[in-house]
């Protein structure tokens, strides 16, 4: 998806908090953690440029209680506790992030990724499943990569480092070694995919042609809010010796959040005719059941909006979608709907228009992992039936077309997206 910038202040205190990359992906073998010798500081001495995993900790201990009490998909996280897994690197070999257990009666139930450094989100994702790091068929694959491309240039695999580049984006390092002359190679394979995505001789930086290692964009106005919100959210209980205990949290925390949801909406699967005549179906089937009941429904219904929308081979120009639903609401005597493509859409308008109990077509490029899957939407039309929010963080509520779930993506885990309006 994007690139990062680098730069910690290292004077602003570091309590500030989160706007998460809320997704849920799989996991692979477990990786120990680096530990800390450090003496416990308070959160607001903290001034490393890369957080020690005990202020990590304290981190993923508050947002647990907060998402507890935000999302209801994670409300069994109440009473539950954060535990060390998996430090995660950038391809400079600097610590990225950190990955916590999620720990409910002694039992695995999800992970939270805590950044290591304030030039991202303080929480980066969070999911009930487990990390493409611990998913031994994902592990397998890529080892088994490394291995062809090792055999096939002579070299002998050595160690491995996880690497975390951002939601959805895990890699995993290899060194190379040629035991004739003694050069080394590093090899970064992509978890998901199992691709050999950045080959480079260490010896003279040279790089083979392969496509380099995707990292994602961030807003550096939101970090900074997100960790000012964190600032003003968390209660330090340990000012007046300045410490924090590495075992449990010092913080009184209160979960804050809100959601809404607009009921009716019905679950439509794009196998037949594609994502965005199914999204507008889906929407056009909330409306026949509130008010304007002489549209088709299912097949019939998705069938006339893959015509009107110019629908090809499963595709659909995003430019087409309002105007195939505009036609189609014409053909059944409803002339008064308006639909038309917002290119710009905000959390504010999106708020707004399900505040209104008006579901939409959001059309994403590039878009991320939705709770859940373990795939990427990629460049998919889903149905926005509602919102919720965590802190600074909204997340969009989807009927998505591939199951008879609902799932959620945090705004704006995608490259671009457009919101195709349906107004009656």
């Amino acid at each position: 998806m994007k690139a990062r910038s680098r730069i910690l202040s290292n004077t602003s205190k570091l309590t500030r908090t989160i706007i998460l990359m809320g997704i849920l992906l799989i996991s692979s073998c477990p990786i120990a953690y680096a530990e800390t010798n450090e003496l416990p500081v308070s959160i607001n001495e903290q001034t490393s440029t890369t957080l020690s995993i005990d202020m990590a900790k304290e981190i993923a201990a508050f947002y647990l209680v907060e998402l507890s009490g935000t999302i209801p998909e994670l409300s069994g996280w109440e009473n539950a506790v954060v535990e060390p897994d998996i430090t995660f690197y950038d391809l400079e070999g600097n610590i990225t992030a950190y990955s916590f257990d999620v720990m409910k009666n002694s039992e695995y139930d999800g992970y939270i990724i805590t950044s290591a450094t304030k030039d991202k989100y303080p929480i980066l994702e969070f999911s009930k499943g487990q990390l493409p790091t611990k998913i031994s068929t994902m592990v397998e694959k890529s080892e088994n990569e490394v291995e062809n491309y090792a055999n096939k240039n002579k070299l002998n695999v050595e160690e491995s480092v996880p690497v975390y580049e951002g939601a959805t984006f895990y890699y995993t390092q290899y060194s190379l070694l040629d035991s004739k002359n003694g050069n080394k190679k590093k090899v970064v394979v992509d978890l998901v995919t199992s691709n050999i995505e950045c080959a480079e001789n260490v010896s003279n930086t040279s790089k083979d042609k392969v496509k380099t290692v995707k990292v994602e964009t961030v807003n550096s106005d939101e970090i900074e809010e997100a960790w000012n919100y964190l600032e003003d959210q968390v209660v330090e209980e340990s000012d007046e010796i300045g410490t924090v205990s590495s075992t449990e949290s010092t913080y009184s925390t209160q979960a804050v959040g809100y959601y809404k949801k607009i009921s009716g909406v019905p679950y439509y699967l794009a196998l037949t005719y594609g994502c965005a005549p199914t999204a507008g179906g889906m929407v056009l089937g909330y409306w026949d059941g509130n008010g304007y009941p002489n549209f088709p429904t299912g097949n019939t219904l998705m069938s006339e909006l893959a015509t009107a929308m110019g629908t090809y081979n499963y595709s659909t120009s995003v430019s087409k979608i309002d105007d195939g639903i505009n036609t189609v609401c014409d053909n059944h005597g409803y002339s008064n709907f308006n639909s038309v493509n917002d290119y710009t859409l905000t959390k504010s308008e999106l708020m707004s228009e399900i505040n209104t109990t008006r579901p939409f077509v959001l059309s994403m490029q590039g878009g991320g992992v939705g709770s859940g899957h373990t795939g990427a939407y990629k460049n998919h039309s889903v149905t926005c039936v509602g919102y919720g929010i965590s802190g600074t963080t909204v997340y969009a509520y989807l009927h998505d077309g591939w199951d008879s779930s609902e799932h959620y993506i945090t705004f704006g885990n995608w490259n671009s997206s457009t919101a195709t309006w349906v107004r009656p």
